[in-house]
């Protein structure tokens, strides 16, 4: 009887850290300057919620992977 209660106590915790790992979004989008409306590369981008970072490309464009109402910064 123990057994099975503390398999399904596993399951359970199991069940509920994947609910809440998974709960990030895809965030992508282009750095563009205001003043001439050039791509800008090289810009890093980091979630100030778990310091997920990603840098644009030559291109100003990112995407990134981050938990959901994250903070993004821009540097």
């Amino acid at each position: 009887m123990f057994k099975k209660i503390n398999s399904l106590v596993v399951v359970f915790i199991l069940a509920i850290f994947q609910c809440v790992s998974a709960q990030t979004l895809p965030v992508s989008g282009s750095v563009i300057s205001k003043t001439s409306g050039q791509p800008l590369a090289g810009v890093t981008i980091i979630s100030k919620n778990n310091n997920t970072t990603a840098i644009t490309d030559a291109n100003g464009n990112f995407s990134l992977n981050v938990p959901d109402k994250s903070v993004l910064a821009f540097s």
